[in-house]
């Protein structure tokens, strides 16, 4: 028997797991279902697997949500009880922390070797996305409008390169041709002035930004949080109102794993063309997915850049000429590149059938 643990991702922001598995194929039967709206309402703190080992036997195979393995005393994940199950497990993991171990389904790519069809959490959300027959839509139709604005960039709890972004283009005048948001909904973890402090991106925010930086946030660009961190959402009309999005990614500093959250996928569902500021390496990842990075507008020689500060002013210094180009010139380009655009929405999907059908013969096979 195949059973699951399972919990609600946001109420519905998020494909669920019983989606994805209807959508591999499997058939299974949900053992716990937690409806708890708080984060990490679920865990291994709760005991639960002691009623799991009372529920299943060494035959049974057992699809988990990592939730279920966070320590509300250790404030980390716990996967030591993994491997005391009686059955197959797999794990399908959504967090930024890597976990080393093969049936764990990290959003994660090793850089030396990027396994395509991997379940890839945030990449399912986007190629099984109950909005993307909306979006291709609205591209289709409106392909010839010159938008708004010329970049769009979505930023919620503090990070470094993020409040450096900010800077940025407020000091260079770029803000009025942005679509832009900053700490939208609260960061409970750390005060802005301590945050200012310590941001350790080289180069960072000058005393004579400090306490103007300090009054203007939060920025909020559609909505008053209301305890849901929308970020599966179509942010609607404003990705369809500009052309790039400018992406601080959840990781900066360098790992050998490269993150995959939202964000990363995010542009190639909105027809954007993406500028990340990430880690090293990652747009080599996203080229071996398939995905089209547009290398002819953007230099991308900065992802190769060891150094964060180097790579992350080399990232900026794409944002600066491409504001310079003046938006006709950009609307003629992102025009000619109908073809590239469409190829990476539609990758979203391929890869997503691909990781689905990978995921239905890890289940079923040598059972």
């Amino acid at each position: 028997m195949i059973y699951t643990l399972e919990v609600n991702f946001g109420d519905g922001i998020y494909v669920q797991l019983n989606e994805i598995l209807h959508k591999a194929g499997i058939k299974f039967e949900t053992l716990v279902y937690d409806v708890g709206n708080e984060l990490h309402s679920v865990s291994i703190d709760n005991n639960i697997f002691d009623f799991v080992q009372s529920k299943v036997t060494k035959d049974d195979t057992l699809i988990i949500e990592s939730s279920y393995f966070f320590s509300s005393t250790k404030e980390d994940f716990d996967f030591s009880k993994l491997d005391s199950l009686p059955c197959r497990t797999f794990v399908l993991h959504s967090e930024s922390r890597f976990i080393d171990k093969s049936n764990v389904f990290n959003p994660h790519y090793d850089l030396d070797n990027v396994v395509i069809n991997s379940p890839n959490f945030y990449l399912l959300n986007f190629g099984l996305s109950k909005y993307r027959w909306l979006i291709h839509t609205l591209f289709e139709r409106y392909r010839n409008m010159y938008r708004d604005k010329i970049f769009y960039c979505t930023n919620g709890v503090f990070k470094g390169h993020r409040t450096l972004l900010y800077s940025l283009l407020k000091e260079n005048n770029i803000l009025g041709s942005t679509y832009y948001s900053y700490q939208g909904y609260s960061n409970l973890d750390e005060d802005y002035e301590t945050h200012f402090k310590n941001i350790d991106v080289r180069n960072p925010i000058t005393e004579k930004y400090f306490e103007s930086l300090k009054k203007e946030l939060p920025i909020v660009l559609d909505y008053d949080w209301h305890g849901k961190v929308d970020q599966a959402s179509v942010t609607l009309p404003y990705t369809t109102n500009s052309y790039i999005s400018l992406v601080c990614c959840t990781n900066y500093q360098q790992t050998k794993e490269i993150y995959t959250s939202e964000k990363i996928f995010k542009p190639f569902f909105s027809f954007h063309i993406p500028i990340f500021f990430g880690e090293r390496g990652l747009y080599s990842v996203l080229k071996k997915l398939g995905f089209y990075l547009f290398d002819d507008l953007i230099d991308l020689s900065f992802d190769n850049i060891q150094d964060n500060g180097e790579r992350f002013y080399m990232a900026f210094d794409q944002v600066y000429h491409i504001n310079g180009m003046g938006k006709k010139e950009l609307h003629n380009y992102y025009s000619k590149k109908h073809n590239e655009l469409l190829h990476n929405f539609n990758l979203l999907k391929k890869l997503s059938d691909a990781q689905l059908e990978n995921l239905n013969k890890l289940i079923y096979d040598n059972k």
